[in-house]
């Protein structure tokens, strides 16, 4: 019993000297040891989302929810719309010999203009696209694509496609 009152006497006495030599927040995250601090030694709501890392809040994602119920219909449409219906793919066809780069133009029929475009290759191994955009008299009516053969050895053919609509 005398050594158990003799314990409780030091182990008092040494927070008493620690809370009157040592200065105010003099004790830091360097003095601590890992595992020191856990988290029944943090006040409730005194840690920020700041205080915690970036990797940290990662991990603090939930599950994801249940879907919610489904919204109400649309208006419906007026039935006069030009929508995918009216597309037209409009195409060229073109050879680049090996070594070389050059350009096709697929051009919209009268009256439509294009949405979007692009290419394919039909033959040649080391082929690629060096540009791809929507040109045309300043109204957008057709589609260009550059192409470029780096295959030493052969002719590579290849197919420029535009996407039209009215």
């Amino acid at each position: 019993m005398a050594v158990a009152l003799l314990a409780l006497v030091i182990a008092l006495g040494g927070t008493a000297f620690a809370q009157t030599v040592l200065p105010r927040n003099s004790v830091g995250s360097r003095q601590l040891r890992t595992g020191a601090v856990t988290s029944s030694d943090i006040k409730d709501r005194t840690i920020r989302l700041s205080d915690i890392s970036r990797n940290a809040r990662s991990q603090l994602r939930g599950q994801r929810g249940p879907a919610g119920p489904p919204g109400p219909p649309g208006a419906g449409g007026t039935g006069t719309g030009t929508g995918a219906a009216n597309l037209v793919v409009a195409t060229t066809t073109n050879t680049v010999a090996a070594g070389e780069a050059n350009g096709a133009t697929a051009t919209c029929p009268a009256g439509r203009r294009v949405t979007g475009g692009g290419a394919r290759f039909d033959t040649g191994t080391d082929v690629s696209v060096r540009e791809s955009y929507p040109s045309g008299s300043g109204n957008s009516t057709a589609w260009t694509v550059r192409v470029g053969d780096d295959d030493m050895t052969g002719t590579a053919s290849y197919t420029v496609f535009a996407i039209c609509a009215v």
